[in-house]
């Protein structure tokens, strides 16, 4: 059995985004979605992220030019993710994003701020691991920061789009 934590960037593979954009590590993503015994793992935020993202694509006419047929696309995804995300394998990492969270990620944003640009969402989804963490939680994610903050932390990583980093 093992345990995953998705960021928007995964769950928007899993979802009907893909049909419209291409998108790399779709089947990966799927397929640790179609195993029986994985548990993942999701937030408020993760949700939060992923509709700002498929509704930026509406405006950037992803979902086709003709505004009636593009909005009742956009309407679709949104349903079959939610209706997705109410049901196994998908969990939601329920908490209050509390003072701890908070403070965690802004000590992660002065540590790895420094470096490289950091998102504070991005630095919040990695305190919710860290500051949450029941059983030990894989992230998935392809973005390159989220990559290199959990390599750092020792929080355990799966790339779909490029599955030898396995965590």
């Amino acid at each position: 059995m093992a345990f995953y934590y998705f960021d928007a960037n995964a769950l928007l593979k899993y979802s009907l985004l893909p049909n419209y954009r291409s998108e790399q590590g779709v089947n990966e993503v799927r397929q640790l979605v179609a195993q029986a015994d994985n548990t993942i793992y999701y937030s408020s935020l993760t949700l939060l992220e992923s509709w700002n993202v498929l509704f930026r694509c509406y405006r950037k006419n992803v979902f086709g030019s003709h505004r009636k047929k593009a909005k009742i696309t956009l309407q679709n995804i949104l349903n079959e993710l939610t209706k997705d995300l109410q049901s196994s394998p998908f969990a939601k990492l329920d908490m209050d994003i509390n003072g701890d969270v908070f403070t965690q990620a802004q000590l992660l944003i002065g540590h790895y701020g420094k470096l490289k640009c950091v998102g504070s969402i991005d630095m919040l989804h990695i305190a919710l691991i860290k500051c949450y963490l029941i059983q030990p939680l894989i992230m998935v994610s392809s973005d390159k920061v989220v990559k290199n903050v959990c390599l750092c932390e020792d929080i355990g990583l799966l790339d779909p789009e490029n599955r030898q980093d396995d965590g």
